[in-house]
């Protein structure tokens, strides 16, 4: 009897563990992890499945590319990866995997897979309801020309103020545009390098020589009014220059030498240790150039326009886990001869910047930038009889300039359907041309003082902006955007001093203007090859400090300043 009471008691606590393991909530697990392409960049929107047995759940990456599963209630199973153009990739994952995977997608044969940032956020130009072409570093080198400039006149829509190329133009001529909208000395399009301006803080032109070709691993172009991204100068695109990040150590040089004594050497290098990454590159161009008048209506003040220009950058940066910040230095230097002995120009500019990226935060995606340069130009004009045969010196200019600023960008994805775009952009520029004037005493090429004229002022913009990404469906994306600009011009003056006489002070009122540039785009995917796209949209320039303080000369045609110009509007 007392062993039938043990087995009977044994067997009822034997009921209740069974019971109370069968009640028990089961143990669940999350999974993370991110999946790029093999250039490190992140793929948004990639299908990852996870499957054990009767078990399978789906999810899709976010905009950095970033994917999670939560109560995962198997320890192990096969993940499968796809995404449009890059082949499907797989991997067994089990429990006792705790830390984030990271996938990495090959593209698929025969298919082309680009990502352009321009738009504000790495996306695949399959995904970008724009206008957008990407050249890539293979795509430059292939291209018959030395000159950046150059080579982006392979991009319809591409013009510059002058169809002469930068080698030979004078700086202020550079101005940049697209999309037919026509060009002017200061640019309708912005150019930026890793995400920082580049056009003239001044006068709006572009200075290419700038860029060492050698050390561009990527060129965007977004053509067409996206100034709800960007404000002034993105009135007609953007131009985005990418530089290689190092990996591992590795050099590029390029060597050219052509007639009248053109020698042109790009150099950029490159390395990883550990966390810390560095790169350097530098451009070094000279010509003795040639005479730009025909021959039968050349004179004795005819010369070569010659040129000749160094630039110098150094990049240092740093990673985390989920972070990068970085601080980059640049020098530029540049002179040129514009065709007499008289007529001539140089340029100095060095530039600071820092920058971090900050990824996997709760709240999203942080990009952040702060900048700034200063810059001296300095230009002189003459007067040329029409027998070319004398000149006289008109106007020595000195024109300094600064430029401060920074941006903040920030975006998150809303499971895979919708991401959202949010930043704000502030900058001031301080700027004046100072000109010693002269006046012909009659006789070419006699001259005598005339007074001197400084005039300038600062201009300081601020602009927020916002991007809704909506992916309506596979084949289907709506963009709406929106981004509000203030600008005020102020401290501005212009100062005249004659040779005899009181100095004679002319003030202009400060001025502020807003720009509110509403954008709405729409991408239909037909199929791999083929989609369609349309846009809506507001855009603006404001004047620049070239145009509203300084007066400049073109042969015997002199254009004046004038301080009361208002933004133009598209």
């Amino acid at each position: 009897m007392a062993r039938d009471a043990r087995l009977r008691r044994r067997l009822h606590a034997l009921i209740i563990i069974l019971l109370a393991s069968s009640l028990a909530p089961a143990q669940t697990l999350t999974l993370s992890g991110s999946v790029t392409d093999p250039e490190g960049a992140a793929i948004a929107g990639a299908e990852v499945t996870l499957s054990s047995g009767a078990y399978s759940s789906s999810t899709s990456t976010d905009s950095a590319g970033r994917f999670q599963f939560t109560s995962v209630t198997v320890a192990n199973g096969k993940l499968r990866i796809r995404a449009a153009g890059f082949s499907d990739a797989h991997r067994v994952w089990n429990a006792n995997d705790i830390s984030p995977i990271k996938l990495t997608l090959l593209p698929a044969p025969n298919s082309e897979r680009v990502t352009v940032t321009a738009t504000r956020i790495a996306s695949r130009t399959e995904d970008v309801a724009a206008n957008a072409v990407a050249l890539s570093a293979h795509d430059l080198a292939a291209t018959p020309a030395l000159l950046i400039d150059d080579k982006l006149r392979q991009v319809p829509g591409f013009t510059l103020f002058r169809r002469s190329s930068s080698r030979t133009s004078n700086p202020t001529s550079q101005g940049v545009s697209l999309n037919g909208l026509g060009a002017s000395g200061a640019s309708r399009a912005l150019v930026l390098e890793d995400g920082v301006p580049i056009n003239d803080p001044f006068g709006g032109w572009i200075y290419w020589s700038r860029i060492p070709p050698a050390e561009l691993a990527d060129v965007e172009v977004i053509r067409g009014g996206i100034s709800s991204l960007y404000g002034s100068n993105a009135m007609a695109g953007v131009i985005q220059f990418l530089s290689r990040q190092p990996e591992t150590p590795a050099m590029s040089l390029e060597l050219s030498y052509g007639s009248e004594v053109t020698p042109d050497l790009s150099f950029w290098s490159g390395a990883r240790a550990g966390k810390w990454d560095g790169a350097v590159s530098a451009d070094l161009f000279h010509s003795d150039g040639y005479v730009l008048v025909p021959v039968e209506q050349r004179g004795t003040v005819d010369s070569s326009a010659n040129a000749e220009h160094a630039g110098m950058n150094a990049t240092v940066g740093r990673s985390m886990e989920e972070a990068r910040v970085f601080a980059r230095g640049s020098y530029f230097t540049e002179g040129r001869h514009n065709g007499t002995l008289i007529q001539v120009n140089d340029t100095q500019s060095g530039e600071g910047i820092l920058g971090a990226e900050l990824h996997a935060l709760a709240i999203g995606t942080f990009s952040l930038r702060a900048f700034g340069m200063a810059q001296s130009y300095n230009q002189s004009f003459s007067s040329v009889t029409a027998d070319r045969n004398c000149q006289s010196l008109t106007n020595l200019q000195h024109v300094p300039s600064q430029q401060v600023g920074g941006s903040a960008l920030w975006s998150r994805s809303l499971r895979s359907r919708q991401t959202l775009v949010a930043g704000v952009d502030v900058a001031q520029v301080i700027g004046s041309s100072n000109e010693r004037l002269f006046l012909s005493t009659g006789t070419c090429p006699g001259v005598m003082p005339n007074g001197t004229n400084v005039s300038g002022g600062r201009q300081r913009t601020f602009g927020v902006y916002g991007e809704d990404i909506i992916r309506v469906s596979p084949s289907w994306i709506i963009t709406p955007g929106l981004r509000v600009d203030r600008w005020r011009n102020f401290d501005a003056e212009s100062l005249r001093t004659p040779v005899a006489g009181p100095p004679v002070s002319t003030p202009s009122d400060d001025r502020s203007e807003n720009a509110i540039s509403p954008r709405l785009s729409v991408l239909h995917q037909i199929n791999d090859k083929f989609a369609v796209t349309g846009a809506a949209y507001r855009a603006f320039r404001s004047p620049t400090l070239n145009e509203l303080y300084r007066s400049f000369r073109l042969g015997n045609v002199l254009t004046e300043a004038n301080s009361a110009l208002r933004a133009e509007r598209l």
